[in-house]
Parts: C-alpha cells; sequence; structure tokens
C-alpha cells in the first residue's frame, strides 16, 4: 500500500496539512500579532485599543490613592516606648521546654510501641519490657500532666486494638516501678 503514495502526493499532503493547521492555530493564539503586521504592512495606523476590547481592564479611581510627602520624625533612643511582650512570646523556663520536647518524643516511641503491638501478637510481658524501656528513657516525663495523657492513650489503644486488655493500675505500676 505505501507503495502507491509518491514521494511528491506525500510532500503535497504534508504541506497543505501544515498550512491549515497554522490557518487554525495562528489566529486564535496569535490575533494581536498578526493584526500588527498586517497594519505595519498596509501601512495603516492602527486603532486604539479601547479598554472593553482586550482582557486588561484598567480601574477608574487611582489604585494606591494619592502620594503624600513624608513627615517623618525624628525621635530620641529614650523617647522610644515598646509594648510588655504577650504572654504567648514571655521567656519559657528552660525544664518546662524539655519536658515539653522529652514528652513529644515519648509519644511517638509509644504510638511506635503501639503500632508494633497491634501489627503482631505480642504478650503483655513484652509490651510490659518494652514500655519500661520507654519509661527509664524518659524520666521527666513521670508525675506530670504529660504522663496522664500517655497513660489514656494506652488505656483507649488497649481497649480498641491489643490482644490483650491493660488496666490504669497495671499502666500506674510501670511507671512507679521504673521511677523509684
Amino acid at each position: 500500500m505505501l507503495q502507491q503514495i509518491t514521494w511528491t502526493a506525500y510532500a503535497a499532503t504534508v504541506i497543505i496539512l501544515t498550512i491549515i493547521y497554522y490557518l487554525c492555530i495562528l489566529p486564535a493564539f496569535y490575533r494581536e500579532d498578526i493584526k500588527r503586521a498586517v497594519h505595519k504592512f498596509t501601512g495603516r495606523k492602527q486603532a486604539l485599543a479601547v479598554a472593553g476590547d482586550t482582557d486588561l481592564l484598567l480601574p477608574e479611581g487611582e489604585i494606591m490613592g494619592r502620594a503624600l510627602p513624608e513627615a517623618a520624625a525624628i525621635v530620641a533612643p529614650e523617647e522610644l516606648s515598646f509594648a510588655p511582650p504577650d504572654e504567648a512570646e514571655a521567656i519559657r523556663d528552660p525544664a518546662s521546654i524539655v519536658l515539653e520536647s522529652d514528652h513529644a518524643e515519648m509519644a511517638f516511641e509509644v504510638e511506635t510501641l503501639i503500632k508494633v503491638i497491634r501489627g503482631s501478637d505480642e504478650s503483655k510481658e513484652d509490651f510490659g519490657m518494652l514500655f519500661r524501656l520507654i519509661i527509664q528513657k524518659y524520666p521527666s516525663v513521670a508525675g506530670t500532666a504529660y504522663q496522664q495523657v500517655i497513660d489514656q492513650l494506652l488505656l483507649n489503644e488497649s481497649a480498641s486494638g491489643f490482644p490483650f486488655e491493660l488496666n490504669e493500675q497495671e499502666i500506674k505500676n510501670y511507671w512507679q516501678e521504673e521511677v523509684q
């Protein structure tokens, strides 16, 4: 079948299809450029664009308002006053910052432990051993409000996804054994 098409017929077809393609594409994307080129070629002056004729819409009023002269006053350093810092920005006790970072790290490790216990059928003894290791690593969390958060997390997770049950007293025993 390809032997019946001559190179001349092929070249003529490709040229005609290319011309048709560009006759469709060029006006769609380069309309303004074509208009300018036609006006330049014919020597006629191009009509000025009206605001509604293009995509650019100019606002009626001033964009930024009137420019006013700067009236900067030079102030002595003694005259400067600053507002007191907010409570959120106040300098905090470095020990509380360390405690918060310890809590965050411990919470991450406890969540990892929960995933491991859920994914495998580990025994309660294995859980106790691993949880004690975590408590030994973060003794500063013991006896704080963060301990209560971790305890509640463990109680909630053990009720829904552990192969064994944990109660509040067992978790407190883990803490007491390792902190002493």
